[in-house]
């Protein structure tokens, strides 16, 4: 059985940590909702959400437009890299830092306000607050039956002891050729020839592929609106451009992690 592994211990940040993040804009009012003790009485999720506040410590907060799918798309590509491969077969992971740096360009693209700030925000920060958009716990659900025509994957959103919203993304199940592609494109890059006869490993994104199969994968989304309205009434392509890229590709990986242990059992 696949069980619930949770991140936000892992995931918190030591200095500087996100405490909350907030939506500027109203939930949806006690829209019906089919999956009880995960969706029933709670507020839902405005999935096309515009604008959202990230809060830091010491009364600092940051307002950030939503990231388009073409930024997102660009970011992942520049987050790619190329590690040297020594003669003994050695190599050095890339600098972490330069993650942070493309992170924090992309923060300067969204940012639209910010509050506590008397200088300069650090890079730091700036990279905290972006990968903030992206906060969740995404897992497939602890009662998951693999007999089922269904996989019930939840995406919390909220960084308290309990979530402030659930998402369901039910799913279909994937073939074994389909979980074969995609660890296949996720593999994470190809060893091509270097300078001076040496070897240079080029990491490679998934996301693109993640986001291809969400689409085949998804048969429809609870706990949320686009526009005012349920997305259970919402036509499939409706959801899948609203779904944000990265939250797409966690949801696939939650998919492919939870099958891929159960075929290794």
């Amino acid at each position: 059985m696949w069980k619930k592994v949770r991140q936000k211990e892992r995931d918190q940040i030591v200095n500087d940590n996100i405490l909350q993040i907030e939506r500027d804009q109203p939930v949806a009012a006690n829209a019906p909702a089919s999956l009880a003790s995960v969706v029933v009485g709670r507020e839902l999720y405005m999935l096309d959400w515009q604008q959202t506040e990230i809060a830091l410590g010491k009364g600092r907060k940051l307002t950030l437009r939503r990231p388009t799918q073409a930024e997102i798309l660009e970011r992942d590509a520049e987050l790619q890299t190329e590690i040297p491969i020594g003669k003994d077969g050695g190599y050095q992971l890339p600098d972490p830092t330069l993650n942070e740096a493309i992170d924090a360009k992309y923060f300067d693209l969204v940012k639209v306000g910010e509050e506590g700030y008397a200088d300069t925000i650090p890079e730091q920060h700036k990279a905290a607050a972006f990968n903030g958009l992206y906060k969740r716990e995404i897992y497939v659900d602890a009662d998951f039956d693999f007999d089922t025509d269904k996989v019930l994957v939840l995406e919390e959103i909220g960084g308290g002891a309990e979530p402030d919203y659930t998402i369901a993304h039910v799913m279909r199940p994937p073939t074994e050729a389909e979980l074969k592609l995609y660890r296949r494109k996720s593999s994470g890059g190809e060893i091509k020839p270097g300078k001076r006869g040496r070897q240079i490993f080029k990491t490679a994104s998934n996301l693109k592929t993640a986001m291809s199969f969400y689409a085949q994968w998804l048969t429809r989304l609870e706990g949320a609106t686009v526009g005012g309205e349920d997305t259970q009434s919402l036509p499939l392509p409706v959801l899948t451009a609203h779904v944000d890229p990265l939250i797409q590709r966690q949801v696939v990986n939650a998919v492919v992690e939870a099958y891929t242990a159960q075929l290794s059992d």
